[in-house]
C-alpha cells in the first residue's frame, strides 16, 4: 500500500477522534448546527476509521505471527502458526474483500 494512501488514512483516524472529542464539548453540544455537521462528519468517518484500524491490527499480527513462525523450533508449533498465519486471508486481502462489497 502507498505510504500517501497509509498517511491519509492515519490522518481520518485523527479527524474521527478529534470529531469525537467535539461532539462531547458542551459548548458544541449547545450549538444545534455545529453538533449535526459534526455528527453527520463523525458518522461519515466511523466505517473507514474501523477498518483501517482492524487492518492495521491485522497486519501487526500477521508479522507477528511470522516473527514467532520463524524462531519456533517445535514442528507442532510451527504447524499451528502455519495454520494460524493461513487460515484468515492476509490484511490486504481483507480489506480488498470488504471493499469490494
Amino acid at each position: 500500500m502507498k505510504e500517501s494512501l497509509r498517511l491519509r488514512l492515519d490522518q481520518m483516524v485523527d479527524r474521527y477522534e478529534e470529531v469525537t472529542a467535539l461532539l462531547s464539548d458542551p459548548s458544541i453540544i449547545s450549538d444545534n448546527n455545529k453538533f449535526r455537521e459534526l455528527s453527520v462528519e463523525h458518522s461519515d468517518l466511523m466505517d473507514i476509521t474501523t477498518l483501517w484500524q482492524n487492518y492495521v491490527r491485522a497486519e501487526t499480527d500477521q508479522a507477528d505471527a511470522e516473527a514467532m513462525l520463524a524462531d519456533a523450533s517445535d514442528p507442532d508449533m510451527k504447524e499451528m502458526m502455519i495454520d494460524e498465519i493461513d487460515t484468515p486471508a492476509r490484511p490486504s486481502q481483507r480489506w480488498k474483500r470488504h471493499s469490494m462489497s
